[in-house]
């Protein structure tokens, strides 16, 4: 059994794989890793670079989207229909003025904009 931790979107990450090949496992476990910081850097909403970011800041006229971002909005927006609006991707300005501007890490460590 192979364990790799790492930290990724403000959370703890634990991916277990059990595989013969010890080696190769540990290989897919990074790549697991590289996948998920892939995702991070172009859906987060906390690096004014991101593609969300850029998504969010055209909010009302037309932009071109990647494929993976275009399948996660459009599956975000299909949850919202499905929950009746209890799942909301489109919370942004309310966050905001909840105060959640800033990643739970940075609010962890006391930082302040």
């Amino acid at each position: 059994m192979c364990e790799h931790r790492f930290r990724a979107m403000g959370s703890a990450f634990s991916i277990w794989l059990l595989h013969d090949d010890a080696p190769l496992a540990e290989d897919l476990l990074y790549q697991a890793q590289a996948l998920i910081e892939r995702a991070e850097v172009r859906m987060t909403r906390f690096s004014a670079t991101s593609e969300l970011s850029r998504l969010n800041r055209a909010a009302g006229a037309w932009t071109v989207l990647s494929r993976p971002m275009w399948q996660v909005v459009g599956r975000a927006l299909h949850l919202a229909r499905e929950t009746g609006g209890l799942f909301d991707p489109t919370v942004l300005t309310a966050m905001l003025a909840a105060g959640y501007d800033r990643s739970f890490d940075q609010i962890g460590s006391g930082a302040v904009n």
